[in-house]
């Protein structure tokens, strides 16, 4: 069930975005479930934010974002409610 509703959520990975997916241990087959935009899921995000959000949501894990370069995305920087120090700062988020 979490894997219908991710894939509801972002589309159902196709081989070109994923090329090994198929020859994964366990894999099954879903039904084919187009990516609706991402701005639909968060119509509030900036272009930026949503540029990094695309990339950490990426199925391929060797497309994926890493955490260093999560760091460096401009995002962080151009963020300005919230700087990543603050939220990693729990007495400050909670």
């Amino acid at each position: 069930d979490q894997l219908g509703k991710i894939f509801a959520a972002l589309g159902t990975p196709k081989e070109s975005q994923w090329p090994d997916m198929t020859s994964l241990p366990d894999y099954v087959e879903f039904q084919f479930c187009p990516a609706p935009p991402i701005k639909s899921l968060f119509p509030m995000a900036t272009d930026d934010a949503l540029d990094l959000l695309s990339r950490m949501f990426a199925f391929d894990p060797r497309a994926r974002i890493t955490a260093q370069q999560t760091l460096e995305h401009r995002y962080c920087f151009t963020c300005t409610k919230y700087s990543v120090y603050t939220i990693m700062d729990s007495t400050q988020v909670f």
